[in-house]
């Protein structure tokens, strides 16, 4: 099989960085007294953001990772949502609306909101789960807005981890199951945002993928893809050839998934993570298809092309954790 034309618009830095976390760890050495000083600081500015949270008049479940970069937490999120409807919660999600550009926060995300003004991850969950999204920077003022006006009685925060003003009553930490924590040092000289030992701490782990890191895993997978303009669907076991656009904190996953679909990608083409889409960015080709994730396809609803897909993933977690995590929403919501 030839190679594919491949264009990666990413940061030479942020290449470089990923090398030396993810496969020439020896590297890291001259960025380790960095890494002392950010952790140090990390560590300060966490006990002082935790002497200054507000009880949450609504339980929060923190959905993050300590790694830069994406672990799966958007379809884990999806799953969720739909374990706790099912259990007859109403939830409600808070996400910080990354690269957002709405003059008003918090904002309740609709079917009109466009993704980049509440940013392609609220959009994407929102459609996905149909709950109420709220966006915004302070989270704790989303969860006072979500409590003021919507029905939601537990709250799912995307991401927040780190966001220590925040008060939880439960943390879920995701791994990458491949990648997981790197050469496990902190940034910059690894792509922690805290040590190792938080995984410990937290309440609950999984990993996207097989680890040892974590006693949970789950899958995230799809073979459906969906035309943005059409809505038509497609399996991805007929499919031959395709090109692959996307912009995503790891493309790697993605690539793979296609492949291991026996699907020739003729060209790849990889973005910063919430990379803003233009027309020019796809090519179409002898009628060939562009694949991309639904995380970029919320972002390229308005564009003149009739062969733009995006594959319908979604997350599949071992039996373990789902027991584990509707036991410990007994003890959360004080039933």
């Amino acid at each position: 099989m030839p190679s594919p034309n491949t264009k990666h618009h990413i940061p030479r830095l942020q290449q470089w960085l990923e090398t030396i976390w993810y496969e020439q760890h020896w590297k890291a050495m001259p960025l380790l007294p960095l890494s002392a000083l950010f952790c140090g600081i990390s560590a300060w500015r966490k006990r002082s953001q935790i002497k200054h949270q507000r009880p949450s008049p609504i339980p929060v479940i923190v959905i993050g990772n300590i790694s830069i970069g994406g672990t799966g937490k958007t379809p884990l999120i999806i799953h969720l949502v739909s374990l706790l409807q099912a259990a007859g919660y109403r939830p409600a999600i808070i996400s910080r609306g990354y690269k957002g550009t709405s003059s008003v926060w918090p904002l309740l995300v609709n079917v009109d909101t466009l993704a980049q003004v509440c940013g392609d991850e609220a959009k994407l969950l929102s459609n996905r789960t149909g709950v109420p999204v709220i966006v915004g920077a302070n989270r704790v003022e989303d969860i006072q807005y979500a409590h003021s006006h919507t029905d939601a009685n537990i709250i799912l925060s995307d991401d927040g981890l780190q966001h220590y003003k925040m008060a939880r009553e439960y943390e879920i930490v995701v791994v990458d199951g491949k990648r997981g924590l790197g050469n496990r040092y902190c940034l910059p000289a690894g792509p922690l945002r805290e040590s190792p030992s938080r995984l410990e701490s937290c309440d609950l782990a999984i990993s996207n993928g097989q680890s040892e890191l974590t006693q949970h895993h789950m899958h995230v997978s799809g073979n459906i893809i969906r035309n943005i303009r059409s809505g038509k669907t497609q399996s991805l076991t007929g499919l031959s050839q395709a090109h692959l656009v996307t912009g995503i904190g790891n493309p790697q996953r993605f690539i793979d998934t296609l492949r291991e679909h026996h699907i020739e990608l003729l060209s790849i083409t990889t973005f910063p993570d919430h990379h803003d889409f233009i027309s020019n960015d796809f090519s179409q080709q002898n009628g060939i298809p562009t694949i991309m994730t639904e995380k970029d396809a919320v972002k390229c609803q308005d564009f003149e092309h009739d062969n733009l897909w995006y594959l319908e993933v979604d997350a599949y977690c071992n039996e373990s954790f789902d027991i584990e995590f509707l036991e410990a929403l007994k003890h959360i919501t004080h039933e």
